[in-house]
């Protein structure tokens, strides 16, 4: 995951700044968090009409390249995809700095179908410590 952050400054020329109060200036900030997502299809059957969700972010979610939902996703391939998560805040550089050092979502959900219709959906948790149960499977009614 790599983090960003990039601000506008609205300082006119002859603005003076106390160095000694830099953290405590109110600043535009553009907040980036990159990342790279490796999905195996480890059952036997093929996905299709896959869809990735964010029910819930800080910023805006991007997925750099679509997700080609009518492609079968076969057992045991796997597929990269790049994110990107895009926050606009105010505030000082000591909260940027905190909010870079949460991850902007508390899940991912991947949603696909079988051959006959019947509809799925796997849940990742990035905050989750426990590797047994940051993926969730589940049907969907």
């Amino acid at each position: 995951m790599n983090e960003g952050i990039s601000h506008l400054n609205n300082f006119t020329p002859d603005t003076v700044v106390d160095a000694g109060k830099l953290n405590e200036i109110i600043i535009n900030f553009k907040l980036d968090w990159d990342f790279a997502m490796h999905i195996t299809n480890q059952s036997d059957a093929p996905a299709y009409k896959i869809k990735l969700v964010v029910p819930e972010t800080k910023g805006r979610f991007i997925v750099k390249k679509e997700i080609d939902y009518t492609k079968p996703f076969v057992h045991g391939e796997t597929r990269a995809h790049e994110i990107k998560v895009v926050q606009y805040f105010v505030g000082t550089s000591v909260e940027a700095d905190v909010i870079l050092s949460q991850k902007p979502f508390t899940e991912i959900v991947l949603e696909y179908e079988n051959s006959v219709g019947s509809r799925f959906a796997t849940s990742f948790f990035p905050k989750e410590t426990e590797e047994s149960n940051k993926n969730i499977y589940r049907v969907v009614a």
